[in-house]
């Protein structure tokens, strides 16, 4: 058990709490679960939860001390050599619970990451024609929620990112300053396997003659000038071609590994000087054939400063200094060399005489000094990625058509509206993820059986525990299924709202106002205001800016900056495209079944669906469940045993598995929903699934698109 302590964003051997859990008899350890509320394929997900106790004794964890609301806290568990992530969310109540003549003990309990989208009130722009996945990814960036690797790296605003994920043509430059590499493969391979979590694929250098090279432009001149920084991702087979690899050279300063020896290489980063160069080196002790991530950060300006290099080695994670882990084997003398006219070089140097051996992702140049708090963020996402975020197969015409006064509620009607068979959960990096409808019937982890759990006495491990619960889903059968789909227009340009009234602002004041549309219609297409056109006059002062917060929305800001003598404003208004219902349509499901007292279903999708997946939706709820969805809870409890351990903590949300009862004769193939694991002591792991049944119903689904994605018909018609 990891908590953050030190709130770097990893979780490094100083804040491992293992040896605090406290272990008094009949104390649980530690509890935990996540999925969705229930095991039924339209629950939504659930923010997950844990608790543990820490022996606080010593008053380690004083309310003043180490523990507080917000930490990230990681539970993992190693078994058979195999170490499996159960759980990562926020510290949320170290509730302290002294007992005078007893063991003080701090209860600590931890919220999972989708809690921290519960009740949160975003405004977004409007998208058209988005699709769910992409939304949701909308959602969570408007909520603040973290960002992967790729992404968090852009907005620290470099000077030139390159990802180096393609599989032909140019090495995007994805800091949006337009300077794209060319890249020479050689005999390395592109669009290889990302070396960060959820990363869009990475460049192996052949140690030969791969290359990418950034023609020279000012974005990329003398950035170490005043204070710059370089991030890397990477993974050494050797020191490289003349065994001096590069990871980056652009003639007057270079990056690059040396000195090969025993598993491991050194890095040496060298600047160029007009009287003596400045060099400065790691240890040797750089491992190979692992993935190591770097941001290093040097001032040029003065001959006495010194590098710092922040490093992730595989292991562990290290502030470097002169004399701290880097060694200064030449002191600079001068003013540093200028790079202006050199190409910048990813992977070698200009002559293709240096060219390094091994993969590189993630690489990016600053004209600033990036933070070890950033440096630290960033490489936690390369690690664990926070987010796991499918393309959805649902396109929604306009989208957000409504307020979203909670972010949570917005991601599960997402989900609902991507189509039955889609997931949002967290997984146990807590990352949350959002699975598009298909995955269900595509993904290997849930097409195919990962276990067989059976009470059996005669079935080989791993069996199951008490308690065992099958309930037949007949309170899950719906008479009918029915939604509403509108259709939206966006109407001619026009005015779309107007203050109407006059308005004064004092000597150099800022105002923003919030133009909303007639009857909450979202406005997309909204222009600045003008006096030219005829949309706002002054009758006195001055105005120095008209600006607005964005050009669609449900709700754009309009914001004045008042001159010095302030501001007489009169009929302020927006113009822009108003986006209109034209027509609304009740979809009700076709197939229909009778029964007594069975009820209807208002399936609570995005209405700016098309009408054809929302008639797929509800013919589909309700031929899933016309003959009912079995649900079991599972158990088992490990003791210890090989078998039982593995499955009781490899498995994951949407995982397909088989359940098998030997009293009652179930034999259920079923999709877990639910994940809950108890620790009474170290050995002994009580884990619960709650599954819902994965093949049953007859309802034929339209494969067409699944079969363009690779699946054989025979394989899918049935759900």
């Amino acid at each position: 058990m990891h908590v953050d302590l030190d709130s770097d964003a990893l979780f490094a051997s100083t804040d491992e709490v293992t040896s605090d859990i406290d272990g008094d008899a009949g104390v649980t350890l530690v509890s935990a679960a996540r999925g969705r509320d229930s095991a039924r394929l339209l629950a939504p997900p659930r923010a997950g939860s844990m608790v543990f106790s820490l022996n606080n004794q010593a008053g380690s964890y004083d309310p003043a001390d180490a523990l507080s609301i917000g930490q990230r806290c990681r539970w993992r568990a190693t078994w058979g050599g195999t170490t499996y992530d159960l759980f990562r969310g926020l510290l949320d109540e170290p509730e302290q619970q002294p007992q005078a003549g007893l063991q003080n003990r701090v209860s600590v309990h931890v919220r999972g990451m989708l809690s921290t989208l519960v009740g949160k009130q975003v405004s977004l722009p409007l998208y058209e024609d988005i699709d769910t996945g992409t939304a949701a990814g909308h959602l969570l960036d408007a909520a603040g929620f973290p960002k992967n690797a790729q992404p968090y790296l852009t907005d620290q605003v470099p000077a030139g990112q390159w990802g180096l994920g393609e599989t032909s043509g140019a090495a995007v430059d994805l800091s949006g300053n337009g300077n794209d590499g060319t890249v020479t493969t050689g005999a390395g391979t592109r669009g290889d396997t990302a070396l960060d979590d959820a990363g869009d694929g990475a460049l192996v250098f052949d140690g030969a003659a791969t290359k990418v090279e950034v023609a020279d432009d000012a974005a990329i001149q003398d950035i170490f000038d005043g204070g710059g920084s370089v991030a890397f991702l990477a993974n050494v087979t050797s020191d490289g071609e003349g065994s001096v690899g590069r990871v980056l050279d652009k003639a007057a300063w270079y990056l690059d590994v040396q000195d090969e020896s025993g598993g491991n290489v050194r890095l040496n980063f060298r600047v160029g000087f007009s009287g003596t160069e400045g060099i400065w080196q790691t240890a040797v002790n750089v491992p190979l054939a692992t993935v190591i991530a770097g941001v290093l950060t040097y001032n040029a300006d003065d001959v006495a400063n010194n590098p710092t290099l922040y490093l992730w080695t595989g292991t562990t994670w290290a502030t470097l200094t002169v004399g701290a882990g880097l060694t200064e084997t030449s002191t600079p003398v001068g003013t540093r060399t200028t790079d202006v006219g050199s190409a910048l070089e990813i992977g070698n140097n200009a002559a293709a005489s240096a060219t390094f051996d091994g993969v590189l992702d993630e690489v990016a140049v600053f004209t600033s000094v990036l933070t070890s708090a950033q440096a630290a963020a960033w490489v936690s996402r390369v690690l664990d990625a926070p987010r796991h975020i499918s393309t959805g197969r649902t396109v929604l015409s306009f989208w957000p058509c409504q307020e979203i006064r909670d972010a949570k509620r917005e991601l599960d009607r997402l989900q609902v509206s991507e189509g039955p068979g889609a997931a949002v959960y967290e997984d146990g990096t807590g990352a949350v993820v959002f699975k598009d409808r298909w995955s269900i019937l595509l993904d290997a982890r849930s097409t195919t059986s990962q276990g067989t759990l059976s009470t059996l006495v005669t079935a080989s491990e791993p069996r199951l525990a008490s308690p065992f619960t099958y309930d037949p889903g007949n309170r899950e059968k719906f008479q009918r299924c029915t939604t509403t789909v509108k259709t939206r227009v966006a109407q001619a340009l026009g005015e779309v709202w107007a203050l109407g009234s006059t308005v004064t602002l004092g000597a150099n004041e800022t105002r923003t106002y919030a133009a909303r549309g007639e009857d909450g219609d979202p406005i997309t297409a909204a222009t600045v205001p003008t006096t030219g056109g005829g949309d706002y006059t002054v009758s006195a002062g001055s105005l120095v800016s008209v600006t607005l917060e964005r050009t669609s929305g449900l709700s754009i800001g309009i914001t004045l900056v008042a001159g010095p003598a302030g501001a007489t404003v009169t009929g302020l208004r927006l113009r822009g495209q108003r986006v209109m219902v034209t027509s609304e349509t009740l979809i009700e499901d076709q197939i229909g079944i009778t029964g007594d007292f069975l009820p209807s279903y208002p399936l609570d999708i995005h209405p700016e669906v098309s009408p054809t997946v929302a008639q797929d939706f509800c013919d589909a709820v309700v031929g899933f469940y016309r003959n009912g969805r079995p649900r079991v809870t599972a158990t088992l409890e490990t003791l210890g045993a090989d078998a039982r351990m593995d499955q009781a903590m490899a498995r994951e949300i949407h995982d397909r598995v088989r359940v098998v009862e030997g009293n009652t004769g179930i034999d259920l193939q079923a999709f877990v929903h639910t994940i809950s694991q108890v620790v009474v002591s170290p050995s002994r792991l009580i884990t619960t699934f709650a599954c819902e049944e994965a093949i049953g119903g007859g309802f034929i689904l339209d494969t067409s698109e699944l079969v363009a994605d690779g699946a054989t018909e025979g394989d899918v018609l049935w759900w």
